[in-house]
């Protein structure tokens, strides 16, 4: 009655709605009724049942909430693949605004070269009406790419016709890095196991060609060849050594160790070798780093390695770095920084793989045992290079508390 009283007053219609006792909801617009001669008799009450509509008003908000709050990463494209919608979780993990990529195509928020599958291939797919799911490479504005499993879907009309894209997608970078070193402990330990039979079996008869190498060299006889076959068997026992250490640790003393003292004594060791290749190995080691529980022989073996691989990665000469220092774990940190000629993006993962190795000469078995040794001193060794500008190996062990 208020609201009439209102539309006489003001001639304005006035427009409420109304849930009855039952639940169902009305619409009521209360219009002013007018003579032909414009002189206001009363008003007219008019109902229109909108439960429909205010259920799907309301489903609607609960799925905008829903996609708003999702864990998931959710992107809404036009029918041409263009963006519409991102929500706040897309931002979180891509640091993009939703303004920056806004009218942006969908090709562009992975990175199609390091993804399994082609962006054409989705495309056409999706483009004839199905779903896909797979995993990709996605971009960050700033930082490395992340790994994600992916599923879009084609959105359709009454008619069949498509008129969006949604994409919904999570990160898995950290479950792919889990498979990827579950995979790795896998092989190593298969390796070594194979490597332990084979060294076995080559040393039995390797010790005898030895001696008798040293027996016939006492006759003075053939002297050339005995000392090439002689390199040669040291050869193959620096082999077998090699591929013995590949097999389950052995008993091995661990002590508290000044890791920065071990590596002096490495540098000492192979400056001569740097110096006959023109490269200057310079330290920057920081003061009181802590003890590291380790086997002494076994950590000369991989700063040998790792130093050799760098000094030869500079046949020109330059300047290698050493740096050491207590990370923010309160583990040490050992960085070998190269200016050599880098390793493709292609063969880096690959590299501490069984005989894989980027030299002309090698048996790729040096940089598996590094691996190997730092995994059982409880570290990491992880190596990152480009082309043209050098390599960067970077170990860390956990320091005595």
């Amino acid at each position: 009655m208020r609201d009439a009283q209102n539309v006489l007053k003001t001639l304005i219609p006035v427009e409420r709605e109304l849930r009855s006792r039952s639940g169902l909801w009305y619409s009521m617009r209360v219009l002013p009724y007018r003579t032909s001669d414009h002189v206001i008799k009363g008003v007219v009450l008019t109902f229109a049942d909108i439960t429909e509509l205010k259920s799907a008003n309301e489903q609607l908000l609960k799925l905008s909430c829903a996609i708003e709050q999702s864990p998931s990463v959710t992107v809404i494209a036009d029918a041409e693949g263009k963006i519409q919608y991102a929500n706040p979780k897309f931002t979180e993990m891509t640091e993009f605004q939703m303004a920056e990529v806004a009218g942006s195509s969908l090709r562009e928020l992975n990175h199609w070269d390091a993804s399994p599958t082609s962006f054409e291939e989705i495309w056409s797919l999706l483009s004839s009406g199905h779903e896909w799911k797979g995993e990709l490479e996605c971009r960050r504005k700033n930082g490395p790419n992340y790994s994600e499993f992916v599923k879009i879907l084609p959105i359709k009309d009454q008619d069949g016709r498509i008129i969006h894209y949604l994409k919904i997608a999570e990160d898995i970078t950290e479950r792919k890095q889990t498979e990827e070193l579950l995979r790795k402990s896998e092989m190593l330990s298969a390796v070594g196991q194979l490597a332990a039979g084979i060294a076995h079996e080559i040393r039995n008869p390797l010790t005898a060609l030895k001696g008798f190498t040293k027996l016939m060299g006492s006759g003075g006889q053939h002297g050339n060849y005995l000392s090439i076959m002689t390199d040669e068997l040291e050869r193959i026992e620096e082999i077998v050594s090699e591929l013995l250490v590949l097999a389950k640790p052995q008993a091995a003393d661990f002590l508290p160790k000044s890791v920065a003292s071990i590596l002096h004594d490495v540098v000492m060791l192979l400056e001569t070798q740097a110096i006959i290749s023109k490269v200057t190995i310079e330290k920057d080691i920081e003061d009181e780093l802590p003890l590291a529980s380790c086997v002494e022989n076994q950590l000369k073996q991989v700063f040998i390695n790792v130093l050799k691989n760098g000094v030869e990665a500079m046949p020109g000469g330059g300047t290698f770095l050493v740096k050491m220092e207590k990370s923010e774990r309160g583990s040490i940190r050992i960085s070998f920084i190269d200016q050599g000629c880098g390793i493709p993006e292609s063969k880096l993962a690959k590299l501490g793989q069984p005989f894989y190795t980027t030299k002309n000469k090698g048996t790729g078995l040096g940089l598996m045992v590094s691996y190997k040794i730092i995994e059982n001193h409880r570290g990491s060794m992880t190596i990152t290079s480009k082309e043209g500008v050098g390599t960067t190996v970077v170990i860390e062990l956990p320091g005595v508390p």
